[in-house]
């Protein structure tokens, strides 16, 4: 089967900062097995008012951009890891004109199989030229034998696919890891939002009045989660943390009008968040062919 309908890539400005956001493709969330803590009916509720589907098509986001001087990859999709929807980083990169060499950072928000994914390329590191990025708790956490020996053998290919995709930058000497918040490239600021993961991080940046954080998975299902932000789901590792972390996020979200850019929700994934209710909803950036975005 082919898939023609891929995005490929998309451009728009903060300030004078160019951001690319590039298509992976997308993955399924099963919402009816996946979320939880919705009440009876909830679920199909939110799904049905959005036209969404049950086999919810989540799409797989990645951010690049130039700061300090370093061109930056913020994640890496799914490579080979989720089936022929998933894995078309590359050819989007190609598409927006860069090639993986021409990568000298690349960021991860945390080591899920469709963030990590793509750090690999037939055995050889996919951006050979890039420093790796990762906070120290995920990096530990899913690099470990004894954490994935004691979790039950249906969560175990997520540690598996971990030694695969990021051992070997381990062993290249191409990893850098970070605990605390700090300004990890010049412009960019590491913000750790543990739940979804150990070591689940969002990145920011600003650019003059202009504010943007890389908010990684802070929804799964943005037209389940928004509205209710206690949905957490079964890929959280801690979901009450989760839920904590995405409830104080979206609050300061609202409050302060930043752009969000969201590694799962419809791609592109930029927008902001507005309170309604007792949640939120999202409005997605306007389309513009102007060098600048003005709020």
């Amino acid at each position: 089967m082919e898939f023609s309908n891929l995005p490929g890539f998309y451009r728009f400005f903060l300030g004078d900062l160019e951001i690319v956001v590039l298509s992976d493709g997308t993955a399924t969330v099963y919402t009816e097995k996946m979320m939880l803590n919705a009440t009876s009916g909830e679920v199909s509720y939110y799904l049905r008012e959005s036209y969404a589907e049950a086999d919810y098509e989540a799409s797989i986001n990645a951010f690049l951009f130039r700061s300090g001087g370093q061109l930056i990859l913020i994640d890496t999709g799914a490579g080979d890891l989720m089936g022929p929807t998933a894995g078309h980083l590359t050819e989007s990169l190609r598409a927006a004109g860069y090639e993986p060499g021409d990568i000298d950072v690349v960021l991860l928000t945390h080591i899920h199989g469709d963030h990590s994914g793509g750090l690999m390329d037939n055995g050889a590191l996919a951006f050979p030229n890039a420093t790796l990025y990762v906070n120290q708790r995920d990096f530990d956490y899913w690099l470990s034998e004894e954490q994935m020996n004691g979790v039950p053998p249906a969560r175990q290919q997520s540690f598996r696919n971990a030694k695969a995709k990021v051992g070997p930058w381990k062993e290249a000497g191409r990893v850098k890891t970070f605990l605390e918040d700090l300004e990890l490239i010049p412009g960019v600021f590491s913000w750790a939002q543990p739940g979804h993961t150990p070591g689940h991080t969002y990145f920011t940046i600003k650019n003059g009045r202009h504010k943007i954080v890389f908010c990684a998975d802070i929804v799964h299902v943005a037209e389940i989660q928004l509205a209710n932000p206690d949905i957490a789901i079964t890929l959280d590792v801690d979901p009450q943390a989760a839920v904590i972390k995405r409830k104080e996020f979206l609050k300061l979200a609202a409050e302060e009008g930043f752009w969000l850019a969201a590694d799962h929700i419809s791609f592109p994934g930029i927008g902001h968040v507005r309170p309604r209710g007792n949640g939120y909803f999202w409005i997605p950036n306007k389309f513009s062919v102007r060098a600048e975005i003005n709020i």
